[in-house]
């Protein structure tokens, strides 16, 4: 999906949208459909009476709202259908980057070469396609980037086949893929030049707002994860039972190394498997008694536990205790290329 100069469309915004809303929101074929974010701060459900300029425009109780479609996923059969995307890069991995940084990340790159980043959406998942317009916005395409959540195998694999041009991951390549990969000539994957240390995430240990709960021990989360304290009384907080919360795999690995120095828990009990931080978070949401570990960035509302070290000091998950490396949930998130990189779109974003 190639987007052309959007000069017109800009100069008619306002009364296309003004036009779609009075004209369709009257509309008796309107299909009820539901907009949701990824990092959980949008969740909304209503009559999707039109879809104007890559805005949805959406009839609820709270009356006629417009979204942009950059920040959410459209639900339900009601939705307008996706086009292919026509990506002249893509980048694969890691839901942490993929939906919590890149659509940041792409929006800076874009003002630092004097464009704008538009985002669209795709029919996967965890995919948007972020097309870069020159002369911020007015100008002629610059190229679009595909970016897609998945695992971090997913993501080394790709690389492998040549399906993607950048790896995505929240966790450093194993000695086995980084091994496949040089052997298919893909390079050495640990060199300055294709292993790139984007950021560092602190992963925080939440609870629902309503628990007194504000801290617990290292070795109190361990129990609880083993199963071995099945009630918040026993933790110093109400008498109700532990909703225990786990998360996709490569989060798991980096909180599994933190609370059972890598070994994960045997026989733990699980209120409930969430597939990603997102998941996670709206669990903990809706129940008191939750505990879940998700990602910085997927932090929405729920309360942070200050973990409390054997020497007994708690450190709190903030930004100072991530970036000195106190905290003991912490992670460093990688961006990877082959060596034989040829793609100039892909080698200046990781520049």
């Amino acid at each position: 999906m190639k987007h052309t100069n959007r000069t017109k469309q800009r100069s008619l915004l306002s009364s296309l949208v003004l036009a779609g809303t009075t004209a369709l929101c009257t509309s008796a074929s309107a299909d009820v459909v539901r907009l949701r974010s990824t990092d959980g701060t949008i969740d909304m459900q209503g009559n999707l009476v039109a879809f104007v300029d890559d805005y949805y425009l959406l009839q609820t109780a709270l009356g006629d709202l417009r979204v942009a479609a950059n920040r959410v996923r459209c639900e339900g059969a009601g939705c307008p259908s996706s086009e292919t995307i026509e990506a002249d890069t893509t980048l694969i991995g890691s839901e942490t980057i993929a939906e919590g940084l890149m659509p940041l990340l792409m929006a800076g790159y874009a003002t630092s070469q004097d464009a704008e980043s538009t985002v669209a959406t795709t029919a996967n998942a965890g995919e948007f396609a972020a097309t870069l317009v020159g002369q911020q916005g007015f100008g002629d395409d610059l190229g679009t980037y595909l970016v897609s959540s998945s695992s971090a195998s997913d993501a080394f694999a790709s690389l492998m086949d040549n399906s993607a041009q950048v790896a995505m991951s929240a966790r450093a390549i194993s000695d086995d893929e980084a091994a496949i990969l040089s052997a298919s000539g893909a390079g050495d994957m640990t060199s300055l030049e294709q292993e790139h240390i984007l950021a560092l995430d602190g992963l925080v240990v939440i609870v629902n707002p309503s628990n007194p709960v504000t801290q617990l021990s290292v070795a109190d989360v361990a129990r609880i994860y083993r199963g071995e304290v099945t009630n918040w009384a026993q933790v110093g907080g109400p008498n109700m039972d532990i909703a225990v919360v786990t998360s996709d795999s490569d989060t798991a690995s980096v909180f599994n190394a933190g609370i059972f120095e890598g070994n994960a828990p045997t026989n733990g009990p699980s209120a409930f498997a969430a597939t990603d931080s997102v998941e996670a978070s709206n669990f903990v949401n809706a129940n008191l008694s939750a505990i879940a570990y998700v990602g910085f960035a997927f932090k929405r509302g729920q309360k942070p536990l200050t973990l409390v070290s054997e020497c007994g000091i708690g450190t709190e998950p903030d930004a100072f205790s991530v970036k000195t490396e106190e905290y003991t949930l912490f992670r460093r998130l990688f961006l990877y290329n082959r060596s034989d990189l040829a793609d100039p779109m892909a080698r200046n974003f990781i520049n």
